[in-house]
């Protein structure tokens, strides 16, 4: 019955110390085995009947000697076992607990030299450590998107290395989403249930969730100014074959100016250093501009000392700007040459047969194929018919009538008015997709267009003869070519996606709401104890072991 009472209230994590148990048999057997005296005879009994004389009044003591001593050897080895065993209290009839453990980026700032997520975990394994060992326990974690760490069915012995196996994070806090993951999971229990939030009250749910009566909030850390970048967008600039854009988004939380110097580095060499001195309680924008067809790690940091030194860096991957390779057909000709070799990052060759990548221009000069090729087409005065048009006469003294402005291919480009001598009339069959007009002559003869094909590429025509007219003297066909090109280059080209501890609220630290931190008060008095009941048993061992030396050798026994 005994037994029975201890095995349904009490949790035993080592099961070894019932081993132990069985050394009682060697000391009972040991304790019942005595050596018989032997008779001896002597000359005299004067001698000894005055020694019994002496002892005669503590015989009654005698009787109990033996009996105590084993109890007391069974005591010791019951108080050993019982230590080994590291029992813990349990409760069959608590309901189920939730923890809900805060992992964002805010959990990473230091207060008194310690992270806000090593004083959860502390906080955490305290808790775990004093609640009933059988009641049913489940922990979650609260950082983007709630996960459950483990669930009511884990064993107790095996919580604290799964506590072990929580990380910190620079991901946001989901902590709403979390509590209501928790109460979704205790929503059916007949029992009461309780939810347990460990986090440092950096969001706005925090005051609303502090009126729940199923929640009991643990805090962590206290109100700490920050400095941050929230925000960190490069950018490949498309009108620029090497150049690219930064935005960078810098918050100052604090109450005073923050002056710091913002670094940007791509594969650790210097790009630009700027010194900034950011407004109290301000959110500031800052866009850098650099070139280079190199890709690499491109890196944003902020050397200023604060709380949180998580977010005072930010880092993506941008992609090398590969070169455009140029195939040049048909019959040459000065002026286009030149302008395809003075665009930056491209390769021109002429008339090689090459594997076509995304990359890749195939340029058709005068003499165009009978069926346009996959990929991206540029041609330039043609004088044959296609599958996509056809060519007529030249026509009679063309002028540039309507332009499309809205167009990309028409950046910085001005032809209103301008001569195109050799420009052919061109029509396109019923039967093929119409292409997207840039410009037309006064009469409406299409002389500048454009299809794009989706995957199958992207074809631009100009229908004007290079060695006719002032177009090719004009600062507008350079310009023209390279917004043609850049036209061409693949768009999936993109920075992948960009890390940051942090955005504008998540890291601002003061955002807890007032009174939050007092809760934390009286949370080590009513749940860590003082010793565990194993080390409560170890110091009872010990007692008695002094207690039994003054018991015999002090001779209060005899």
């Amino acid at each position: 019955m005994v037994f029975s009472f201890f095995t349904s209230h009490f949790s035993f994590f080592n099961p070894f110390g019932w081993y132990l148990a069985l050394f009682a048999i060697p000391i009972v057997i040991l304790h019942l085995w005595r050596v018989r005296l032997r008779q001896q005879s002597v000359s005299t009994l004067l001698f000894w009947e005055q020694v019994l004389a002496e002892h005669r009044g503590r015989t009654f003591g005698l009787r109990f000697r033996p009996g105590l001593s084993l109890f007391l050897s069974l005591l010791f080895l019951a108080l050993l076992a019982g230590a080994v065993l590291n029992p813990v209290f349990s409760s069959n009839q608590a309901g189920r607990t939730v923890i809900v453990f805060d992992n964002s980026a805010s959990m990473n700032a230091v207060d008194d030299g310690i992270s806000r997520f090593e004083a959860a975990k502390k906080t955490l394994k305290q808790l775990l450590a004093s609640e009933n060992a059988q009641d049913p326990i489940a922990l979650i974690t609260a950082a983007d998107k709630p996960q459950v760490v483990f669930g009511f069915a884990v064993q107790p012995e095996m919580r604290q290395k799964m506590v072990e196996m929580v990380q910190p994070t620079n991901q946001p806090k989901k902590l709403e989403q979390a509590i209501e993951l928790a109460r979704t999971i205790v929503r059916n229990d007949d029992n009461e249930a309780r939810i347990f939030v460990m986090t440092d009250g950096c969001c706005e749910s925090v005051q609303s969730l502090l009126t729940a009566n199923e929640i009991t909030f643990f805090p962590v850390g206290q109100p700490q100014d920050n400095v941050a970048i929230t925000r960190f967008l490069p950018r490949r600039l498309f009108a620029d074959p090497l150049g690219y854009e930064v935005l960078i988004e810098l918050a100052n939380h604090s109450d005073t100016p923050k002056e710091c110097r913002l670094e940007l580095t791509l594969d650790d060499q210097l790009v630009d250093l700027k010194p900034l001195t950011l407004a109290a309680n301000s959110v500031e924008t800052q866009i850098l501009y650099a070139r280079s067809a190199q890709g690499g790690i491109l890196k944003a940091s902020l050397d200023i000392a604060d709380a949180l030194f998580a977010d005072n860096t930010a880092w993506t991957t941008l992609p090398a700007r590969e070169r455009q390779k140029l195939v040049l057909y048909g019959m040459p000709d000065f002026f286009l040459t030149r302008a395809l070799q003075s665009q930056q990052n491209v390769e021109l060759s002429i008339g090689e047969a090459i594997v076509r990548t995304d990359e890749t221009v195939f340029v058709y000069h005068q003499t165009v194929p009978e069926r346009i090729p996959e990929g991206n087409v540029l041609i330039v005065d043609p004088r044959n018919d296609c599958d996509l048009f056809t060519v007529g006469e030249p026509l009679e003294s063309p002028q540039v009538g309507a332009t499309n402005g809205d167009s990309p291919l028409m950046r910085f480009v001005s032809l209103e008015n301008l001569p195109i001598s050799g420009a052919r009339k061109i029509q396109f069959p019923k039967n093929t997709a119409k292409p997207k007009i840039l410009a037309a002559t006064s009469e409406g003869s299409p002389f500048f267009f454009h299809w794009d094909r989706g995957n199958e590429g992207k074809i631009t025509v100009l229908s004007a003869d290079l060695n006719r007219g002032d177009l090719p003297l004009r600062t507008a066909f350079p310009i023209m070519v390279s917004n043609i090109l850049d036209s061409f280059r693949s768009r999936d080209n993109e920075p992948e996606q960009t890390f940051q501890a942090a955005d504008v609220s998540a890291s601002d630290l003061r955002t807890a709401p007032a009174g939050f931190y007092d809760l934390r008060e009286g949370f080590h008095s009513k749940n860590a104890p003082i010793l565990p009941i194993w080390g409560l048993l170890t110091v009872a061992a010990l007692l008695l072991v002094v207690f039994d030396w003054f018991l015999y050798h002090r001779r209060w026994v005899d």
